[in-house]
């Protein structure tokens, strides 16, 4: 029995040849051929050979009565029919049987003789196999070498040599010296490589060269954004990516972080970072170092007081000290934060300390001055309180240059153009803002009650010149700002007229004595307050 290549069974029974398709397993009987088979059956060069009792028959498939034979072989019986392959050609061996002895025959198919005894053996073989019973020359059929990164080490490749389908065992091997059966090498420095395939079924070697590439060159650049520690602060380590931070993660300690992931509170020494992509294979390896930075000292640049904004007399204080990567903690006067800045503050000294994290100290004294013993001047218009107007005040907008942006009396709030009114008699306190808001002085006015006496007249006068009673006007101790008064007599005739209450009636008119008797008057007048009054009335004139 052989095969073709295209896999079709041969079989030969007596002087029958017959043919089976493994693919359609029915048995075809090809016809009757002029020599029985002995044995075997081979095919070389696309010709079917086969043992008979005369020797080597070359069979005709186009015609089995046209088979001959091309190598007579009277001296033993040709039981088995084999090829070898050998660096690319096939070679065909006759299984002689002489004398209970079994020789390997070789023959020469294509000038069809034999060539000579290649061994012999103590036994009987009636059958031989072979790999290429098809007759065509083996080949090693290279079909691709895949070069791949490797994922658990760094800038090492992985090639894998992959050949057509083969019954025969391969054997690949680099230049390098390192061989296998797999075609598989791992670990791989990037470099040129020459892979060598050789096969136990004596096909020709097959040579190729491969290169692992420098895989480092993909990678994207990694830097270190670092801090290292210094005073009591702890150091922080952050990986800068020149790619999408979304293909690479970061391994430490077996951990896996995103590669924008920030590891804080680190103490000096070396770290250790694993760049790996998003399945768990390996890029490269970077190490960062830290080292303690040395605490500078406490360097107080200045003390800024200023009064407070909203609390007259108090002080705000402020501590300004040199850049510092540690934490300040600020006492004064039994107060303790850590931004320097202290509010309403009194009036006097104090010892600031400041304390460093980092465990220095530094101390200052600090002078808060009284704010109200340097007030500014301020410059206002007030009236007093009179009859049932009460006082009021107004102020220059201005206070030493400062804009006043308002004017705080009790719970009212007014304009700096505003005048203030209805100011109880007494001491008013005033606030004065600025356009921010904040105080700039504190003042107090005293408003003072003016008297209003009311005009009031006697019902009767003597002018006589005694001295006494001698002029009819008002009582002199009214304060009307505004007054004027008319007498007239029975007649209705206008006999007196004046607007000063210092200025009265004495009797006369035109010069000369009016008669005893009841005369009439009417007095127009306005006080402090505003209000306007009239009042009319008679009086007795005796003499």
């Amino acid at each position: 029995m052989t095969v073709d290549k295209n896999g079709i069974l041969y079989m030969a029974s007596s002087n029958s040849l017959y043919k089976l398709d493994p693919k359609n397993p029915v048995l075809v009987n090809l016809g009757i051929m002029p020599y029985g088979a002995s044995g075997d059956l081979v095919f070389y060069n696309d010709k079917l050979y086969m043992a008979s009792y005369n020797g080597i028959v070359e069979v005709s498939l186009d015609d089995l009565s046209q088979s001959k034979l091309v190598i007579p072989i009277t001296d033993r019986i040709v039981y088995g029919l084999t090829s070898v392959a050998s660096r690319g050609a096939v070679t065909v061996y006759a299984i002689g049987v002489n004398n209970n002895r079994s020789e390997l025959v070789e023959l020469d198919l294509k000038n069809m003789f034999i060539k000579g005894i290649a061994g012999s053996l103590p036994y009987i073989v009636y059958d031989a196999g072979s790999t290429v019973e098809t007759g065509e020359i083996p080949v090693i059929k290279l079909q691709n070498i895949n070069v791949t990164r490797e994922c658990n080490v760094v800038n090492k490749g992985r090639a894998e040599i992959i050949c057509a389908p083969h019954g025969n065992q391969y054997t690949y091997k680099l230049n390098t010296g390192e061989s296998n059966t797999t075609g598989i090498f791992d670990n791989l420095l990037p470099g040129n490589y020459r892979v060598t395939i050789t096969s136990n079924g004596g096909e020709e070697p097959k040579t190729s060269p491969f290169t692992i590439p420098d895989f480092s060159l993909q990678d994207p650049v990694v830097t270190f954004n670092k801090t290292d520690p210094i005073c009591d602060i702890a150091g922080s380590i952050k990986l800068e990516i020149n790619a999408d931070k979304a293909l690479y993660r970061i391994k430490y300690n077996n951990a896996v972080y995103p590669i924008d992931h920030v590891f804080a509170d680190l103490i000096p020494g070396v770290y250790h970072f694993s760049i790996i992509t998003p399945n768990g294979c390996l890029l490269y390896e970077k190490d960062c170092t830290l080292v303690q930075e040395v605490c500078p000292p406490i360097v107080v640049n200045d003390i800024v007081i200023k009064p407070e904004c909203d609390f007259y007399g108090e002080a705000n204080v402020t501590v300004l000290t040199a850049a510092h990567p540690d934490n300040y903690t600020y006492s004064l006067n039994g107060i303790s934060n850590t931004t320097g800045v202290f509010n309403r503050v009194l009036p006097g000294t104090y010892q600031l300390v400041i304390t460093s994290s980092g465990g220095s100290q530094a101390e200052k004294q600090v002078t808060v001055p009284d704010f109200t013993l340097t007030k500014p001047y301020v410059s206002y218009t007030a009236k007093n309180a009179i009859c049932t107007l009460e006082g009021q005040v107004k102020f220059n907008t201005y206070v030493e240059g400062v804009a006043i942006g308002a004017i705080k009396h009790g719970s009212q709030s007014y304009t700096p153009d505003e005048t203030i009114r209805g100011l109880s008699a007494g001491t008013n306190h005033f606030v004065l803002l600025d356009k921010q808001g904040c105080i700039i002085t504190e003042l107090d006015i005293m408003i003072t009650q003016d008297s209003c006496e009311p005009v009031t007249f006697f019902n009767t006068f003597t002018p006589n010149g005694d001295g006494v009673n001698d002029l009819f006007r008002p009582n002199q101790s009214s304060n009307p700002i505004a007054y004027k008064l008319t007498v007239f007599n029975r007649l209705g005739q206008r006999l007196f007229e004046s607007e000063s209450i210092y200025d009265g009636w004495n009797g006369n008119y035109n010069g000369k004595p009016v008669p005893t008797g009841v005369y009439y008057w009417l007095c127009n007048y306005t006080m402090g307050d505003g209000q306007v009054e009239v009042q009319k009335g008679h009086v007795t004139l005796l003499r």
